[in-house]
């Protein structure tokens, strides 16, 4: 299983361009190992990806790479696994939950509301992110208190709310330009906003990283963590 998942982690670390010979690579093994056989190793498996997705910094395409996984095993997950064990195994992270539901792999069933009734999922607010997948089973209490916030969530379009949820990043324009390390447009940025360079970053309904959804990184080390060099540079010389 390490060797496996050492083989999964260089797959999805990779950034070269050829992106079809490292897959095909992978699922050559993947077929040689028969995941499906050795006894719970497919759900050690299948929580071994969502603990990637949930962890570290997303190299371009990391999304697209678990998910090509995934559908290689659409039809063993479906058999296999109850819609309830499912939930269970992905609850953890949206982008991947909301991926499933696409490719009718997890089907929303009444038990969900269940699950999602506890503190913990409240505050990350499934409830809203997931509003079109599940408000046919909300009661109408809950639906009243969730509907005015997901209609602010769609308030730039059902597409542009489609792209977040599947991107599973903080939306906010500062954090995309610190993603993509684009100093020039920061600095114009940080001055047209008078934003405080010692501040943090606001919470977001579309963040899906652990370590970023449990505090609220200051701007140096959201920078830090996705190694954007010319930024880190900047804040840092800027004391």
């Amino acid at each position: 299983m390490k060797e496996l998942q050492e083989k999964i982690l260089e797959f999805i670390d990779d950034e070269t361009e050829d992106e079809e010979n490292p897959f095909e690579e992978l699922k050559l093994y993947l077929d040689d190992f028969g995941i499906q056989e050795v006894q719970n190793g497919f759900i050690q498996f299948l929580q071994f990806l969502v603990k990637v997705a949930n962890n570290p910094h997303r190299s371009p395409g990391f999304f697209t790479k678990i998910q090509q996984l995934l559908l290689l095993f659409k039809d063993q997950i479906k058999q296999t696994l109850s819609n309830s064990r499912i939930l269970r195994i992905f609850i953890s992270n949206k982008p991947l939950l909301f991926f499933l539901i696409k490719e009718e792999i997890y089907i929303p069933d009444r038990n969900l509301v269940y699950t999602l009734n506890n503190d913990k999922y409240k505050i990350s607010k499934y409830f809203q992110y997931f509003y079109p997948e599940f408000n046919s089973f909300y009661d109408k209490k809950m639906k009243e208190e969730v509907e005015e916030q997901y209609k602010e969530l769609i308030s730039y379009g059902i597409d542009a709310f489609n792209k977040q949820r599947e991107e599973g990043e903080n939306d906010l324009t500062i954090c995309s330009m610190i993603r993509n390390d684009s100093i020039d447009d920061f600095i114009t940025y940080i001055n047209e906003k008078s934003i405080k360079l010692n501040g943090t970053i606001d919470p977001s309904i579309y963040e899906s990283n652990n370590y970023l959804m449990t505090k609220n990184p200051s701007l140096i080390e959201y920078s830090a963590f996705f190694g954007s060099l010319q930024i880190l540079k900047f804040l840092s010389l800027s004391k």
